[in-house]
């Protein structure tokens, strides 16, 4: 009994002695040493935050990019290039436009890398497509209607057989192929080939002509290659576009098509990847009180995928 009080005591006396030191150190001089030490942490905090809202950074899904590293980013995934020209809003990828347009325009050694890379890599072509694309669009504006390339403005004949033939047909009587693959067939431009890649390069070269619409690489070769209608369709479709059993549908055919179509298109996970992507499209966005439910309600019903 003794040696219990004994502690009990011993613990009163530490318990005391413990409220004294916090006592002590609740002092006013402490609090304002704090308060400077806030201050100091929450400047180091800023100081770089500020620097990220100058003009040669952008933030892009809540990260921020230096433009020149995002630059070179894209030179190594074209991937990436095109989930940023569809996903980015456009004040986003108007000041990523912009600064490598003026960093291009200088004499250095940058300057020239950014010309070659606003030529090579047409980015003045891709900022286009994300920006004027909607959610109708079965091909890049590039290849399709009246906003196919400035290359084949260069021919009269091209021009006029065009106009006469193309200028008001839609896709369904163009069976869901590019005006540019007509062009080519029907005058049988392959056999020109090289005069039109010329033609083409002629718009890739002078800086005063950055924003004629040009064919990348890749296209001109599908274009003039040796492709079935097919294969055509699967490498050229807008992003915007799904390619099912020979034809191409946009949101707006999806959105009237049968149930039994939907159905068979659901047994793929091609068309679960369209819908996730198609979802994160600036386009879409805007359009999300017409189609978000509609989209939502397929991935939950055919993929178990919850908004």
């Amino acid at each position: 009994m003794k040696k219990r009080v004994k502690w009990t005591v011993i613990l009163l006396l530490f318990l005391v002695y413990a409220a004294l030191l916090l006592g002590c150190t609740n002092t006013e001089e402490p609090n304002v040493d704090n308060n400077e030490n806030t201050s100091d942490s929450l400047e180091t905090v800023l100081e770089p935050i500020e620097e990220l809202n100058n003009e040669s950074f952008l933030c892009y899904k809540g990260e921020f990019y230096s433009i020149i590293d995002l630059f070179y980013e894209f030179q190594k995934d074209r991937d990436f290039l095109l989930e940023f020209v569809y996903c980015a809003d456009d004040e986003t990828k108007a000041k990523f436009f912009n600064y490598v347009r003026e960093w291009g325009g200088g004499d250095s050694c940058d300057a020239v890398e950014g010309i070659r890379f606003l030529k090579e890599y047409n980015i003045i072509n891709m900022y286009n497509w994300g920006r004027l694309g909607t959610l109708d669009a079965y091909y890049p504006a590039v290849l399709h209607k009246n906003g196919f390339p400035s290359v084949f403005y260069k021919r009269e004949d091209v021009r006029q057989h065009y106009n006469e033939n193309y200028l008001e047909m839609g896709a369904d009587e163009l069976n869901y192929l590019p005006t540019a693959y007509y062009l080519i067939r029907d005058l049988n431009l392959k056999e020109q080939r090289e005069e039109f890649y010329s033609l083409n390069e002629e718009r890739v070269v002078p800086l005063e002509d950055i924003g004629a619409w040009f064919l990348l690489e890749e296209q001109f070769e599908i274009l003039f290659g040796e492709y079935d209608e097919k294969t055509i369709m699967r490498k050229l479709k807008s992003p915007t576009a799904f390619y099912f059993d020979g034809r191409l549908y946009n949101i707006i055919d999806l959105k009237s098509a049968e149930v039994g179509l939907i159905e068979k298109m659901a047994q793929g996970e091609d068309f679960k990847h369209f819908l996730q992507q198609l979802r994160e499209f600036q386009v879409f966005k805007e359009a999300e009180a017409e189609y978000g439910s509609l989209v939502d309600g397929w991935l939950e019903k055919y993929y178990g995928i919850k908004a």
